[in-house]
């Protein structure tokens, strides 16, 4: 049996009593039509004679298939062009796509100390001097590391980010001044990458209740590269700075930002 004649059988075994095979034989040329046409040079589909013949197979499909089972596969049909123009892969609606819970402005009052811990706590004590800068904008590197304690004098600050659904990343000091940049992808949803001149960071992170909590992943190279130059404001330590491990940051206004 070849393929028509297959085809022909699945139309009758769906086809009420009422539908003869001689109308199914019918109704499966005109859904061929067109490669008939290019199989029988002879054969020639003209304006008049597809349409007439497209409204004798449409009122046949109804009577075997039902109206709305019929709209489903109209529905589904259309949407093939689309999907073979985007190169196979099924066309999204820009309506359907999901913004990052992640996108907004976060805030939060953080300490010269909390900084300090979690730079000690990730094995990356060496570094502080040179990550507390914010706190002690006149001072070197050196002057700070000779601090026997080393946040002694500084001031709780506000510091906030945001991240906007184009993809842009930024912080804000407590002036309301922006001093970072960056680009960032969701990885997952719970993860980030942020891209700064140094290098692509990644970070997990969890929101619940309108707060946000960061924590670093630094990969092996990064904490060799900054403990070489712990002075050097690299990945590692701005990783730790940025995202200030185990604190909360707050869900607030974007005010223009995001």
């Amino acid at each position: 049996m070849n393929l028509p004649e297959r085809r022909l059988e699945c139309l009758e075994r769906w086809a009420p009593p009422s539908v003869k095979r001689d109308d199914l034989a019918v109704d499966y040329r005109l859904v061929g039509l067109q490669q008939q046409a290019r199989r029988r040079r002879s054969t020639r589909a003209t304006p008049s004679n597809v349409e007439d013949l497209t409204m004798r197979s449409l009122t046949l499909m109804k009577r075997i298939l039902g109206t709305g089972t019929l709209a489903l596969i109209a529905a589904v049909s259309g949407s093939i062009p689309a999907q073979a123009a985007a190169g196979g892969r099924p066309a999204v609606s820009s309506a359907s796509e999901a913004v990052s819970p992640i996108v907004g402005r976060w805030q939060q009052l953080h300490t010269c100390q909390e900084l300090v811990d979690a730079l000690n706590a990730l094995g990356l004590g060496a570094l502080a001097p040179g990550m507390v800068g914010d706190y002690f904008p006149d001072q070197t590197f050196d002057e700070l590391a000779a601090k026997y304690d080393l946040c002694e004098g500084a001031k709780p600050q506000q510091h906030s980010h945001f991240f906007t659904a184009s993809g842009l990343f930024g912080s804000l000091d407590q002036f309301g001044n922006q001093v970072d940049d960056g680009t960032y992808v969701n990885v997952d949803s719970n993860t980030i990458q942020i891209t700064k001149e140094f290098g692509v960071t990644t970070f997990d992170y969890s929101i619940q209740g309108g707060i946000l909590q960061l924590t670093p992943i630094i990969t092996d190279k990064q904490r060799r590269d900054a403990l070489r130059q712990p002075e050097g404001f690299l990945a590692a330590g701005w990783m730790v700075s940025m995202s200030y491990p185990g604190s909360k940051w707050k869900n607030v206004p974007c005010a223009g930002w995001c």
